[in-house]
């Protein structure tokens, strides 16, 4: 049941309105003739505001009633996005970023660090389920809220998706702490291995490598969640955009799924090597098949795996590198990295849209950035190896 409550409880969270923002800002560029810019600074603001916060907001929620605090991250959410509907520029645009921003922090953190308290030995399968239910979220949402557009318009169709997650909240919420925390005294729940690399001490340079590693799903997800955009701008109509991103949303179920089954069998950092090459070889489609829908369908599914990257990967790879237990120091300062990472990134996507009006620049910057991620996974996996080779003598 807690499994159960966790995937309604990350589908309204992530699945609903947050997985629909490429959709809906789509249709408020064109509506409104905004710039790519004016999109990309809201963007860069969320995400800096998540940087200047996560640290904060991490802590917080570990020391907090935890299902209180996350029914009041709901609410902030649903409210960031009822700003919009009353004023889409000036102080309410970009007050709506900031509440995003803080609601956002432990969006890849709260149900992936409570099911590793639930299920120590399956964590990572555990985690793929629940998360990927926010990929399902996102796959029926997402041509949902472009026929809501059609018919009613994007600020009825916000009104109605946050209903839609409110709806969703609570069941999940209920069902997920009907019982007593794993983390309380009277838990059953085990204690996972420290890590996956078997040392105690953490230098900066698995700090850097981990950061590393992560800023490539976060880069990733830049691109994700403008591929409405990307659509259009190659000649395509929104109703295609929003089927790719549907095609992006199924493959970010897939992907989770698989992500975290595979962390269970081969270690996070195989399973991360594995995850990046799949997300370069969707970019390299992007790329080069721009003219062949069916490609770019594809491609789309393939490019799903970039959620698994930014979202799973953050508690699997930080609990592979420092431990279970010491991971909770840590996930904040890697939440804060990736935010900030993406605040430059999502700037810098619409200055380089504007610039050169297409995705090409943008899409050579999340290739090379996913080729470093790779790279440094697999230095993690050489360390590791290294580390665990005396002990099989």
């Amino acid at each position: 049941m807690v499994l159960i409550g966790a995937c309604l409880f990350q589908c309204a969270m992530l699945g609903v309105l947050i997985n629909c923002t490429g959709v809906i800002f789509a249709q408020i560029r064109q509506e409104l003739g905004f710039s790519m810019s004016k999109i990309s600074v809201y963007n860069t603001l969320k995400s800096v505001t998540t940087a200047l916060s996560a640290a904060t907001v991490t802590t917080f929620f570990f020391r907090s009633n935890k299902a209180r605090f996350l029914l009041v991250n709901q609410f902030a959410i649903i409210l960031s996005f009822l700003m919009i509907t009353l004023r889409a520029e000036g102080l309410l645009w970009y007050a709506s970023a900031v509440v995003c921003g803080v609601a956002s922090c432990v969006g890849s953190v709260a149900v992936p660090m409570l099911l590793t308290r639930w299920f120590p030995q399956n964590a990572g399968t555990a985690t793929g389920i629940a998360m990927a239910f926010s990929g399902i979220g996102g796959a029926v949402c997402n041509p949902l809220c472009a026929k809501l557009i059609d018919a009613a318009g994007w600020r009825w169709a916000i009104v109605i998706l946050g209903t839609v997650m409110l709806a969703m909240t609570i069941p999940g919420l209920l069902l997920m702490f009907r019982r007593e925390a794993a983390d309380s005294p009277g838990s059953t729940a085990r204690e996972v291995p420290r890590a996956e690399s078997g040392s105690r001490q953490y230098g900066i340079g698995t700090v850097i490598l981990v950061c590393v590693i992560l800023a490539g799903g976060a880069i990733g997800v830049t691109f994700a969640v403008n591929i409405s955009m990307f659509a259009q701008s190659i000649g395509y109509s929104l109703s295609v955009g929003a089927s790719l991103t549907t095609m992006i949303m199924m493959g970010n179920v897939g992907g989770k799924f698989l992500y975290g089954f595979l962390c269970d069998k081969l270690g996070a950092w195989k399973a991360t090597m594995l995850m990046f090459a799949v997300t370069a070889a969707a970019l390299l489609c992007f790329l080069f098949a721009q003219d062949k829908i069916a490609v770019l369908f594809g491609a789309s599914l393939l490019y799903g795996s970039v959620y698994a990257l930014s979202v799973v990967s953050v508690t699997r790879c930080c609990v592979s590198a420092y431990g279970e237990q010491d991971s909770k120091q840590y996930l904040g300062i890697h939440t804060c990295v990736n935010s900030a990472v993406m605040a430059g990134v999502s700037l810098l996507v619409g200055v380089l849209f504007d610039y050169a009006q297409s995705f090409t620049p943008v899409l050579i910057l999340t290739l090379g950035s996913v080729a470093c991620s790779f790279s440094a996974a697999a230095v993690m996996l050489v360390r590791s190896q290294k580390r665990t080779a005396p002990e099989a003598l």
